[in-house]
């Protein structure tokens, strides 16, 4: 019901968002993929051009594969749960990390991580089985990772 003019600028508008919303995620996502796992593990002394254009790849690859989550998840039904309940079965288990360093500084690595795996692993099971609501997740996640944590920090791996 918009005039021809400002309709479009609101479109306009509307594009330009997304843009840079995806092109902030996909270049985060590629940052981190070469600063994190290909310059300490890949890159044998090149230069600068060379981490370029793999950042590049790491940027086409990364776009593939979230354009393959949103064909994926175009099912989910309402999109707001769908990602309230993505964020609450994650970020039980990055809470849960975070109280274990508070509580346990001493925690090594390898305990923390399977503390959060375990807790991944929990949380998809809760999901899967469907009977409990998205809104008790983040709650869940952190006890199972917690639980984990303060169990191998008393015992020996």
């Amino acid at each position: 019901q918009m005039p021809p003019g400002i309709s479009g600028f609101v479109v306009a508008a509307i594009f330009a968002a997304s843009m840079s919303t995806l092109s902030s995620s996909l270049n985060s996502l590629a940052s981190s993929s070469v600063n994190d796992f290909y310059r300490p593990y890949l890159e044998t002394g090149t230069a600068d051009a060379q981490s370029l254009k793999v950042s590049r790849l790491f940027t086409f690859g990364w776009g593939v594969i979230l354009m393959g989550i949103a064909m994926w998840a175009r099912n989910w039904g309402e999109l707001l749960q769908a990602a309230l309940t993505i964020t609450g079965a994650t970020m039980g288990c990055v809470l849960g990390v975070f109280l274990l360093g508070l509580r346990n500084n001493q925690l090594s690595q390898r305990r923390t991580l399977t503390a959060m795996v375990a807790g991944l692993v929990a949380m998809t099971v809760v999901h899967l089985n469907g009977h409990i609501a998205w809104t008790w997740y983040v709650l869940i996640g952190t006890g199972v990772t917690c639980a984990v944590g303060f169990k191998s920090s008393s015992s020996k791996l």
